[in-house]
């Protein structure tokens, strides 16, 4: 009996032994997964932040007047979110308190919004002193300089072209010209549109009129602050 004991004893002590040591090369292989997902996270961050990098770049190159389209996705490895931040001479990519710098010639960099997603496209312009970074969105504006206006026997018509500066089209949206709405049903990108609106008894002498795209803001656009413009006339 006593030698039956001893057996069991034994069996049992060598049973503990490998699970000892399968629970530990299951810890180890956990961690060199984790390793291995770490890595593929860390290089395909890398990827996207030196693209962005290497487009502002490119278009920095080409000079005044070019630009270039771009596609960041929603996620990287592992399924995790990110952040994308452009600065002066850098481009910095933050996800689960961990972040890369990519670094770029760009030194003056306007971003208005960025969007995240394969099937939304960003812009990358090239203004002259500086880049301009815009989203998957239209941009609707008044053109200053196409203000045009005359006088018949006291109504006053104001000519003034109105232009999509954004990369995407924009559906149905007011113009406003001293609170005369004009409807425009469609304006596609880059597109410009002029319209004519008449004051009825317009007032002699210096009178400033308002001129506003999108009155409603019906369209969510790459930047609200250009809708709108005043314009002196004088009869």
């Amino acid at each position: 009996m006593a030698g039956k004991a001893q057996v069991g004893m034994e069996l049992i002590a060598t049973l503990v032994v490998i699970f000892i040591i399968l629970v530990v090369i299951t810890i180890y292989s956990i961690e060199k997964a984790q390793e291995s997902n770490d890595l593929k996270t860390f290089i395909d961050a890398k990827r996207i932040c030196s693209s962005v990098a290497n487009n502002l770049d490119a278009i920095q190159q080409q000079g005044e007047g070019y630009y270039k389209q771009f596609s960041i996705p929603d996620n990287i490895q592992g399924n995790f979110e990110y952040n994308i931040t452009i600065g002066s001479n850098s481009v910095e990519m933050s996800w689960n308190e961990k972040a890369w710098i990519a670094n770029t010639m760009a030194s003056n960099v306007t971003v208005t919004c960025l969007s995240y997603g394969l099937n939304e496209t960003n812009r990358i312009w090239n203004r002259g002193s500086y880049l301009e970074v815009s989203c998957h969105r239209p941009n609707i504006r008044p053109i200053e300089d196409s203000v045009e206006y005359w006088n018949d026997n006291g109504n006053v018509t104001l000519s003034v072209e109105f232009e999509n500066e954004g990369h995407i089209d924009a559906g149905a949206f007011n113009v406003s010209v001293d609170s005369h709405l004009t409807e425009i049903s469609n304006l596609q990108a880059y597109e410009k549109l002029k319209t004519n609106t008449t004051i009825p008894n317009f007032n002699l002498g210096g009178y400033t009129v308002v001129i506003k795209a999108d009155f409603e803001n019906a369209i969510e656009e790459t930047l609200e602050s250009d809708n709108e413009i005043n314009k002196t006339i004088t009869i």
